[in-house]
């Protein structure tokens, strides 16, 4: 599942996304998932994520590089 989680977006609009990932080291979403990955993929080293699924936020945690990256 982690593998192929990517932003529900375009190409265009990813690569604009990444453009501004690349610039920051702080990131907040609102639900957290392919974005999510692909912030951390970029070097972005803290991520605000506003997630109200508590199901999706205890399966998101058992990936180590996003729950390393998440702040509660």
């Amino acid at each position: 599942m982690y593998n192929n989680m990517k932003p529900y977006m375009n190409q265009n609009e990813i690569e604009l996304f990444r453009k501004y990932l690349l610039k920051t080291k702080k990131y907040i979403e609102f639900g957290a998932g392919g974005s999510t990955k692909f912030a951390i993929d970029n070097g972005v080293e803290n991520i605000f994520s506003i997630e109200t699924d508590q199901d999706w936020i205890s399966k998101l945690k058992k990936y180590e590089e996003i729950n390393n990256k998440l702040i509660d």
